[in-house]
């Protein structure tokens, strides 16, 4: 029996979810603002993309709206345009 497309989201969702939390683990503060290049977004800016990114996933995807405070997530680094 073939996986719904759901399921293939879900799936990949899960997969991809703990590699980038168990990456959190060990980000510092002082690691929030470098860049990995100087016309790149800040490592903090990419990870408050990644979240708004997956709210909009789980809501528009799998029909849940994950109830992320109603405000935007707080920049943990520089905007592309500091």
């Amino acid at each position: 029996m073939s996986q719904s497309p759901t399921d293939r989201y879900v799936a990949l969702f899960q997969q991809g979810r703990p590699r980038l939390t168990g990456w959190l683990d060990d980000v510092t503060d002082e690691e929030l603002p470098r860049r990995l290049h100087p016309d790149a977004n800040p490592r903090g800016w990419m990870l408050q993309h990644i979240g708004e990114v997956e709210l909009l996933f789980a809501k528009n995807v799998f029909g849940r709206d994950l109830d992320a405070a109603p405000q935007r997530l707080r920049t943990c680094g520089l905007s592309h345009e500091d």
